[in-house]
């Protein structure tokens, strides 16, 4: 069901790749910033002109995402055939640890919508919106759990988790253990 992975996002074989979308410095969303973060910045390299044309589409036809908020695109050149587009909290604002599983819940009902076997995820929230590593990994796992065991049946049969460095797979297989040891 969950699966790690170290290689690049594009070359996963999952259905759908969710794309957290940072916050401004003046607190807009950022939905039209396809090149902000890490995963971001590999989508559009390799979705190319297609890709941002679609994002942009997107955020001119469903406005800016709300805080938790998910939106999907196609993947123009991609071998997702989706990249789920979401918007996480700040670390530190009202909610945020509740806003961050939402976030993530929201992704996995979008990609039970389109009917996807597979879904893969960063560490949504770990990188320019501040979450601990450690936080970010218990809220993300905890939110998929809950989210398999409340939906009676899901269409998603794998989970991709795609990390930067080695310090996040050691704390992601250390609370995939957690999990497992329930």
């Amino acid at each position: 069901m969950f699966n790690l992975n170290m290689s690049h996002l594009i070359s996963l074989p999952s259905s759908a790749h969710p794309h957290p979308h940072v916050r401004t410095p003046r607190g807009l969303t950022a939905l039209w910033l396809v090149c902000w973060n890490r995963p971001g910045n590999t989508l559009e390299k390799k979705g190319g002109k297609e890709f941002v044309e679609a994002v942009l589409e997107l955020r001119k036809k469903n406005g800016p995402l709300e805080v938790a908020g998910a939106a999907v695109s196609a993947g123009h050149g991609l071998p997702a055939k989706f990249v789920i587009h979401c918007n996480s909290p700040i670390w530190g604002a009202d909610k945020c640890e509740e806003l961050l599983e939402k976030t993530v819940k929201n992704c996995l009902a979008l990609a039970d919508d389109k009917k996807l076997k597979s879904i893969a995820f960063p560490s949504i929230g770990s990188g320019r919106n501040g979450f601990p590593k450690q936080t970010a990994a218990q809220l993300i796992l905890k939110a998929i759990s809950s989210y398999f065991v409340s939906t009676m049946s899901s269409s998603i049969k794998t989970v991709y988790f795609v990390l930067f460095d080695s310090e996040s797979i050691g704390i992601y297989v250390q609370e995939m253990a957690k999990l497992d040891a329930n």
